[in-house]
């Protein structure tokens, strides 16, 4: 008998099971399995920070993206631009950070076979140091955005999440996502009028039942806390293009 005929019949009594783990893993169960392999979270969970995508449907300029960025009117120039996004990186290129307001938005998708209840949102701050600055901002106005929002206040004591209701009754910020739902959470940012520190950092916290399992998932940005600039961290100045006013 050749090699190939004493092999033959293991193989084909190989492939059966082997196709069989194959189809395995590409089922719900199997693909659990790997998630959890792998390490990967319950929920899969996209951070947005960039306004430009935030507000992409925005009529342009409508939105502003006030920064905070080290230096001072005479050692800075943003360039021949008055567009508020453009701006925006020009200060992110120079060091500068969210100042005055800021927004998040987190889309949040359940995997197959999770049932999620998204309950509570809280706030980590803590106030942080920055140098001397202005607060760069382009010239806005005209929209005015109505969205589902949580109204983040940030104080290195109480910083707090306070849901805002849109076009219905419900003060209950908690929902469900089913299997496969996709939600999104929009947080509107600025520093809470009892405090007075110059800036800070912060994370929000989203607090979970996943199947009935009770679980937080820390938000940042890009595994780092975010950071703010209130608006009296330095002189709030505007450039129309040329100049600044």
């Amino acid at each position: 008998m050749s090699v190939v005929d004493t092999v033959e019949p293991w193989l084909k009594g190989a492939i059966g099971p082997v196709v069989g783990y194959v189809l395995g893993l590409a089922t719900p169960y199997g693909r659990r399995f790997l998630r959890f392999a792998r390490k990967q979270p319950d929920l899969q969970i996209h951070v947005e920070h960039d306004p430009a995508i935030i507000f992409a449907n925005a009529p342009r300029n409508t939105v502003g993206c006030p920064m905070f960025v080290p230096g001072s009117s005479e050692s800075l120039n943003p360039g021949d631009t008055n567009d508020a996004f453009v701006i925006r990186q020009w200060a992110l290129e120079h060091d500068g950070i969210p100042a005055l307001t800021d927004s998040v938005e987190v889309t949040l998708t359940a995997w197959e076979k999770l049932d999620v209840v998204v309950d509570a949102v809280t706030i980590n701050c803590r106030e942080i140091h920055v140098p001397e600055g202005i607060v760069v901002m382009a010239p806005v106005g005209g929209a005015d955005i109505h969205r589902k929002r949580l109204n983040v206040e940030l104080s290195a004591h109480g910083a707090r999440a306070e849901y805002v209701p849109q076009n219905d009754d419900s003060t209950n910020f908690s929902f469900k996502l089913d299997s496969g739902d996709t939600a999104k959470i929009y947080l509107s940012v600025s520093g809470a009028k009892w405090s007075t520190e110059r800036a800070y950092e912060w994370t929000a916290d989203l607090h979970l039942l996943v199947n009935n399992k009770r679980k937080t998932i820390t938000v940042g940005d890009n595994g780092m806390p975010f950071e703010f600039a209130r608006r009296d961290a330095g002189p709030m100045t505007l450039w129309n293009g040329s100049e600044w006013q």
